[in-house]
This record gives C-alpha cells, sequence and structure tokens, in this order.
C-alpha cells in the first residue's frame, strides 16, 4: 500500500508501543500516538490451510483451502 502498516499486535506488554513493518520491509516499534500508516488486521492459521490464488488486494483477494 506504499505505507507504513501497523498490525495491531502489540510490541512489548505495554500500551504506548505498536509493532510496525514499514514500507521499506523491516519492522521495529514505534509510539501508538505517533501512528499515521495503514492499520491491518493479523490473524493466525493452521498450517493445515493452503493458499489457493489472491494477491492481497480489494479486487483479487486471497483465498484459501482447508
Amino acid at each position: 500500500m506504499g505505507l507504513d502498516e501497523w498490525p495491531i499486535n502489540p510490541y512489548s506488554s505495554d500500551s504506548y508501543w505498536v509493532f510496525l513493518v514499514f514500507v521499506d520491509g523491516h519492522s521495529g516499534g514505534a509510539a501508538a500516538r505517533n501512528m499515521s500508516g495503514a492499520i491491518r488486521p493479523v490473524f493466525y492459521i493452521q498450517s493445515s490451510v493452503l493458499y489457493s490464488s489472491g494477491d492481497g488486494s480489494i479486487n483479487n483477494p486471497y483465498r484459501i483451502e482447508i
């Protein structure tokens, strides 16, 4: 998306800090109050779930197989 992304999971037990994936691909933490990038939900799937197709865009979402 061309923005730093906040995957809505904590960087530490302190809610002041959030985990970020920066637009250049590296990760780190930042103060939540300074967050100006995209917010992205995070979820975990079982290893039995397989990627089927899609690129994750609004017009071509990821599709999975169970």
